[in-house]
């Protein structure tokens, strides 16, 4: 018994020698005892010598011992040696033991099954579900049987049949899963593989499947969950270590997954993988050092383990050690003659290097010796990059001829007729990816895979770009009818009706997708984007939260709400968090550092941007910003050395050449900004930052001619949009030149009536003297636009120029209510309320000091109402702080001087009308002479 046990210990160890040792010896001493030899057939199985655990099982059924175990053990066995004559014999012989048996049954269905006599093996399995219809793997058989003859709807049928049953049948809801998974069927992918989990939360199978799911939807913290209670529940399974692992370094947590890699190797010492895979974890945290030695400790293992022989060139090539790296991977090619991996290594070096010439060498020869997939795409992105665009195309093209159903080419095919500007023929492409689905999905005649879904979604997009709003919206409710339980297709289909303007159809099939799943994040997010739209800022919000609350990490939800929170505690404190929780995330570190630059933080802006650039240094956003917040920061050179670096990054944009002339031209280099924007506009003519910066550096040289020459340019360029129309005006504004300036603003302003538009326009007629054609231009546009203030503001103060008091007192008054903290507003209209002897006018200067303190002119209107309510000694504060600040501002100084004068302080009072005798006229001249004269009488 004591052997038995150690035996029985070994093998649910899967320690199959040491089990059969100690099992052996156990059935020497009792050769009866069919527990231990049935247990000892196992073991040999395990150990893979089936000739031996046949023998042992058929002497348990020679003994005619009603040992069922035995019987399917014996089966099994010769399944395992592929003998399936013998194995179908000898379930027929069970069959004939125990004919009412549905197990019996079922093994010899497995068996016919297994040797591919498919009827036979249907009889069986459905005499098995006769005699007890409540047994799961017979039917489990049928399905698969189904799966077989192509009859997917079928086979699914009776795996739901039997989740129905048995809702945590393991066997039945994977295979569920793999089902939605080939029909593209992401959602509901999930949750079959939630619910396999859910009800067996120790299955290996179940767990790796669902960590997969999640990770690739980018659900990571789900992902890493799932990770922990797998690993809890099979502390020792290399594969819950590994799967760990990676879920921690998904997530963010190098330093852990580093120590779960760690303890993959105790488990594995045999194995180079654990070490590889702290390599690439060490890598990507740019611990360098670390990662060549993990590497090392791989390869000490197993010399020609061509993962970390890859990771050894790579990880070279990341430190800039490019002949290093390059000998590396020309001596790959050699080792491994038969394979392409060195020459495509050798062409992604020679890319790195910008030497795209010899990088298309390199992906030739990778694709002459090795013709795949991957090879192909990288073969024509070099030559697309060498100008040669249709080579690129007849590459892809040759390709799919042999290959029809490569999604991921035809998809990259696709988006280069896209990008060349030939629609028609890349929505060709996307339709034939959107139809590979056969008419009837459950013949099984063409699987869809879950590319088909970015098909459908790519076809859709590509109509958008055309402005071909009936075809984008026709192609996604025909995915809604191919997968009408898929929030993802009306979610699609609302997107497309959000591009077309229909918000009330776009919020209807969003609904619809939240209908199907409550948390449907991208479709809370779109109803969030409508509640913006619509003004529901409050509802807007509540969706994020609600986003947040599942899964902390969406950092595009919580990016949302921190700037929706506006510049609050509160929007801080959740870009922090995350920052904390997430130092690598590019996202998240942008958003920290323009909130950090919006508060005037620059320095701690600078901060999280550097250390962002160390672990992403080459990422053109992370150098981007760096740019960006260099230049906030006054250190040009460095913004301008950023900037050029992103060039490099991105080549074939002229952004990168713009921000370059930005910063030359913060550091009144004009000439070295001129050359920058010309590199700009000779990699896109058009480019309109480019366009239009050159034209205002122009005009800043004093160069009217060829500023006006740029402006008439960006005007046929563009002649709807009004950006080279305001830019006239601007230029003529500038020259002073006020009827050119205003017939160009009038030119902007019929094209497209906006604030700017309209306010400029204003501005100029105001210029030019022409008062009530300004005012009748903005009352025009506040006609149709009544919320808008910064207009409203410009009519009220212009009201006020024009001496029309109860008309500006009626604006000021409605932006009051509108923007109840703003001390320019509440100041005017407590002056207008004392000039009309209104009560209300010191309260209102009471709350426009509160609001800004530090202003002098509010402190003025504030301490004259004072004085004139005699009380003189409370307003002469005020008035004493205002005068300090506006020296020069004569109205100030008469207030300050009548102050003196009602406090008796008549030599003060004096002394100040002095100093405003030979002042130019100012409102209160009159009264201050009075004044003066009465102090000397």
């Amino acid at each position: 018994q004591l052997l038995a046990l150690l035996g029985s210990a070994y093998l649910q160890n899967r320690d199959y020698a040491k089990g059969s040792e100690y099992l052996q010896k156990a059935a020497q001493i009792a050769p009866d005892a069919a527990n231990i030899r049935t247990q000892l057939a196992l073991s040999r199985l395990g150990e893979g010598k089936a000739g031996e655990a046949v023998r042992e099982l058929q002497g348990l059924v020679d003994l005619g011992q009603d040992v069922l175990q035995a019987d399917l053990l014996l089966v099994q066995a010769y399944l395992q040696q592929k003998d399936y004559d013998k194995a179908i014999t000898a379930a027929s012989e069970l069959v004939k033991k125990k004919p009412d048996d549905p197990v019996a049954h079922n093994l010899l269905g497995g068996a016919y099954l297994a040797k591919g006599e498919d009827k036979k093996a249907r009889s069986e399995f459905e005499r098995a579900l006769r005699l007890n219809p409540d047994f799961s793997t017979p039917a489990l058989n049928l399905a698969l049987l189904e799966l077989k003859a192509g009859n997917r709807n079928a086979a699914r049928e009776l795996y739901e049949k039997i989740v129905a049953k048995e809702p945590g049948n393991l066997g039945a809801l994977l295979r569920l899963a793999g089902l939605a998974e080939q029909a593209g069927q992401s959602e509901q992918t999930l949750r079959w593989l939630e619910q396999a989990w859910d009800k067996n939360p120790a299955s290996l199978e179940a767990g790796l499947a669902l960590i997969g799911q999640y990770q690739a939807a980018n659900l990571n913290v789900k992902a890493l969950n799932v990770a922990r209670g797998l690993e809890a529940a099979n502390p020792e399974h290399p594969a819950a270590q590994r799967a760990l692992g990676l879920a921690l370094l998904a997530d963010g947590r190098p330093d852990d997954a580093v120590k779960t890699f760690r303890k993959l190797a105790e488990l594995q010492p045999q194995s180079p993988e654990p070490w590889h895979l702290i390599a690439l974890t060490q890598a990507r945290s740019q611990k360098f050092k670390e990662a060549a030695e993990a590497i090392s400790r791989a390869l000490a293992i197993q010399g020609d383990y061509l993962p970390s022989l890859v990771a050894r060139v790579e990880l070279q090539a990341q430190q800039g050690k490019f002949a290093e790296a390059l000998t590396g991977a020309k001596a790959l090619q050699k080792q491994f003659a038969n394979l392409n991996v060195g020459y495509r290594l050798e062409g992604n070096l020679y890319v790195r290097q910008k030497d795209f010439t010899k990088a298309l060498a390199a992906y030739q020869a990778a694709y002459a010796k090795t013709p795949d997939s991957q090879t192909v795409l990288m073969l024509a992105g070099a030559q697309q990059v060498t100008g040669d665009s249709e080579a690129a195309l007849k590459i892809l093209r040759d390709w799919l001829t042999a290959h029809p159903d490569d999604v991921q080419v035809r998809t990259r095919l696709a988006a280069e007729l896209q990008r060349l500007g030939r629609r028609e023929e890349a929505i060709a492409e996307y339709e034939r990816l959107a139809k590979r689905e056969a008419v009837d999905e459950g013949s099984g005649a063409i699987t869809l895979d879950r590319g088909l879904q970015q098909a459908d979604t790519l076809l859709v997009q590509a109509y958008l770009q055309q402005k071909e709003f009936d075809k984008a919206i026709a192609a996604a409710k025909d995915l809604t009818e191919k997968r009408p339980n898929e929030s993802g297709a009306f979610n699609l289909l609302g997107a497309v009706y959000l591009a077309q303007g229909d918000d009330q159809a776009a919020r209807a099939a969003f609904d619809q997708a939240l209908k199907l799943q409550p948390n449907h994040v991208p479709a809370q997010m779109n109803l969030a984007t409508l509640d913006v739209k619509s003004g529901n800022r409050a509802g807007a919000q509540l969706r994020y939260r609600q986003v947040l609350e599942r899964d902390p990490d969406n950092f595009a939800a919580l990016i949302r709400l921190s700037a929706l929170l506006g510049r609050t505690d509160e929007s801080l404190r959740l870009l922090e968090q995350a920052w904390n929780r997430r130092p690598d995330s590019i996202d998240v570190g942008l958003a920290l550092a323009q909130e950090y630059t919006n508060r005037g933080d620059k320095d701690k802006a600078l901060t999280v941007v550097q250390n962002l650039e160390k672990v992403k240094a080459d990422d053109p956003r992370v150098v981007r910003a760096m740019g960006l917040t260099q230049a906030s920061n006054g250190k040009t050179t460095e913004a301008i050395a950023s900037f050029q670096k992103l060039a490099s990054l991105l080549p074939q944009s002229p952004e990168p050449w713009y921000l370059t002339a930005m910063a030359q031209s913060a550091a009144k280099n004009v000439s070295a900004a001129t050359k920058s924007l010309d590199k700009a506009l000779a990699i896109q003519n058009n480019y309109l930052p480019a366009l239009v910066a050159k034209v205002q550096l122009q005009q800043q040289g004093q160069e009217v001619d060829q500023a006006l020459e740029g402006v008439r340019h960006i005007q046929a360029l563009y002649p709807d949009q009004i950006t080279g129309y305001v830019l006239e005006g601007d230029l003529h504004l500038r020259q002073k030149e006020f009827a050119p300036a205003v017939e160009a603003y009038q030119s902007a302003y019929a094209k497209t009536p906006n604030n700017q538009t309209a306010t400029r326009l204003a501005n100029a007629q105001w210029q030019a003297g022409d008062r009530e054609a300004a005012l009748a231009t903005l009352r025009q546009w506040l006609t149709s636009e009544p919320k808008d203030n910064r207009a409203r503001l410009q009519y009220a103060m212009y009201l006020q120029e024009s001496n029309r008091k109860t008309e500006t007192i009626t604006e000021y008054e409605q932006l009051a209510e509108r923007l109840p903290d703003n001390p320019i507003v509440l100041n005017n209209l407590a002056w207008f309320y004392y000039e009309t002897g209104d009560s209300r006018a010191l309260r209102y200067a009471e709350r426009a000091h509160d609001k800004a303190p530090d202003n002098p002119e509010v402190a003025d209107t504030l301490g004259w109402i004072l004085v004139q309510r005699n009380e003189a000694l409370r307003g002469l504060e005020f008035l004493e702080k205002a005068a300090d600040k506006l020296p020069d501002q004569p109205s100030v100084r008469y207030h300050l001087a009548a102050a003196y004068a009602k406090l008796g302080r008549k030599d003060a009072a004096r002394q100040a009308l002095e100093k405003l005798a030979d002042v130019s006229a100012f409102p209160e001249q009159e009264e201050a002479r009075k004044l003066l004269e009465s102090l000397r009488q």
